[in-house]
């Protein structure tokens, strides 16, 4: 086997700027992910907080006058984003009002209590 010393200068100059831009091109590989994961996941969760805001605002009647239909109306509408899989609208004192378990019947839960938003290593998002 071949030493580096021994082979001859093209090779050694080839092989260097082979090297560089490889590592260039891994670098750059992994800033523009870091760069989309980091982007992909605020944008996901200010979706999902102007989506929040929205239900908080025309839910509030509902809640109000203790309209019950109207409030899983309201839930129902999120059907239009496949990746939430439950919503549960909370009185004031923390009780639950309305839950919308069946949103995604692949996957149905419940949420004990309020929650925030939140990412978890290793949750694919």
């Amino acid at each position: 086997m071949l030493a580096f010393r021994d082979f001859c200068i093209q090779r050694k100059l080839l092989a260097i700027v082979m090297l560089t831009v490889g590592a260039a091109l891994g670098f750059s590989f992994s800033a523009f992910l870091f760069y989309d994961l980091a982007a992909f996941r605020s944008t996901m969760k200010n979706d999902l907080s102007t989506l929040a805001d929205i239900v908080g605002q025309n839910s509030t009647a509902a809640l109000s006058f203790s309209d019950f239909e109207a409030a899983q109306q309201i839930l129902g509408a999120l059907r239009a984003k496949p990746n939430i899989v439950s919503a549960t609208i909370y009185t004031y004192d923390g009780k639950t009002f309305a839950t919308s378990d069946a949103l995604t019947p692949r996957r149905p839960s419940r949420l004990p209590s309020p929650v925030p938003t939140r990412f978890a290593s290793g949750s694919g998002v």
